[in-house]
């Protein structure tokens, strides 16, 4: 019997880029967009939209890479530092 999942809500949108060697059934990302269908889209990189530099983090799997919450931490301490714009 179907059971209904879980949603929940993200607070941004997060767009999952898949290359087209990989099947989306695979994709890392099938189960945010699961959870989470208003905020996540899977798609290639010719489907990704214009999105804000301003506003958009690339988030890439490396060794060397932050773990999303040093990342959150860094921007949130840029934020606090901020260059008096208000942005």
């Amino acid at each position: 019997a179907y059971t209904d999942r879980p949603k929940v809500r993200l607070p941004c949108r997060a767009y999952f880029i898949t290359d087209k060697k990989e099947l989306l059934t695979k994709a890392t990302g099938v189960q945010c967009a699961m959870l989470a269908p208003e905020h996540v889209t899977l798609c290639r990189p010719h489907e990704l939209p214009e999105l804000d530099p301003r506003r958009t983090a690339l988030l890439f799997p490396d060794d060397e890479a932050l773990t999303v919450p040093e990342f959150a931490a860094r921007v949130a301490s840029e934020r606090v530092a901020g260059d008096g714009d208000g942005d």
